[in-house]
């Protein structure tokens, strides 16, 4: 039987769609983070870790294998990050949610022990045109770990200048930290509607991005803010950056998903050096 054929029985496909997930705990032991336990049913993989920085820090990619969400998908990771831990996380490639009836859904549970410290940033999710998707996200952090975090999130495709006319997305937001809610943000957006082309909403533009830091060395906002007017000037560009109990949470539109990964790779490189005292070492798999 083929590697395909084993996801598909293991996913317990159904007419609605597969049924993937993966969970993944890292520990820290003789100065180095480790996947201590991965689980995975269905197409949804974790690569061998790398460690293009030192040992402390484990690069790890997410892998799913199909190349896209369909009708009735429900992606579901979980991921813990025991005592000391480190971890950086990211995707090869965009996460494609293409046309469907039936709504597809991507949950990502993740908890941070004390000390450790999280880097997630997938590559982008592309909403095609008519989709239905959810994405829910659960933070829960120590007070004494640390979290740089970033959704990126295409409505159409500005290649081909297709907007997100039809469809649906759901994106649900949740932090708390020592079990106490800091953040929780809801948003649906709909295909055609007065969302995308309104100032309160997208303002016409293709692409939305979040990016939320733990700010717990009291970094000022300006270094941020002066960041983004430096990075940021393209006209299609839109950014607005704010203080929230122990975050600094940065929200970014434009036409382009590249751009806004170039922006928050700015961002990312601040907070990197002044929180965790180290320079930025970007996942090699964006090279390839």
């Amino acid at each position: 039987m083929s590697t395909l054929s084993l996801a598909r029985t293991h996913a317990m496909e159904s007419k609605s769609g597969w049924r993937a997930s993966l969970q993944l705990n890292f520990i820290f032991k003789n100065h180095k983070t480790l996947p201590a336990y991965v689980k995975h049913i269905g197409p949804l993989r974790v690569q061998r870790p790398f460690y293009p920085e030192s040992s402390a820090v484990c690069h790890s990619y997410i892998l799913h294998p199909p190349g896209g969400v369909v009708g009735g998908d429900t992606l579901n990771l979980t991921i813990n990050l025991e005592q000391e831990a480190h971890a950086v996380i990211t995707t090869p490639g965009a996460t494609k949610v293409y046309r469907n009836t039936c709504c597809s859904k991507i949950q990502n549970h993740i908890s941070l022990a004390k000390h450790s410290v999280l880097e997630w940033m997938p590559q982008e999710t592309i909403l095609f045109n008519d989709s239905q998707s959810h994405m829910q996200t659960q933070l829960k952090l120590h007070a004494e770990s640390k979290l740089f975090y970033w959704e990126i999130v295409s409505f159409g495709l500005p290649a081909i200048k297709q907007r997100f006319t039809l469809g649906q997305f759901h994106q649900d937001l949740s932090i708390t930290i020592d079990e106490k809610v800091v953040l929780l943000e809801k948003t649906v957006i709909e295909g055609g509607s007065a969302q995308l082309t309104a100032k309160w909403g997208l303002q016409n533009r293709y692409v939305s991005g979040i990016l939320v830091m733990k700010n717990d060395h009291n970094i000022a906002v300006e270094n941020f803010r002066a960041a983004l007017n430096k990075n940021a000037r393209d006209e299609s560009v839109v950014f607005g950056i704010t203080e929230k109990s122990q975050f600094i949470i940065c929200r970014v539109l434009g036409d382009n998903a590249e751009d806004l990964r170039k922006i928050f790779i700015v961002l990312w490189s601040i907070w990197r050096e002044l929180t965790l005292n180290k320079k930025p070492v970007l996942p090699r798999i964006w090279n390839t």
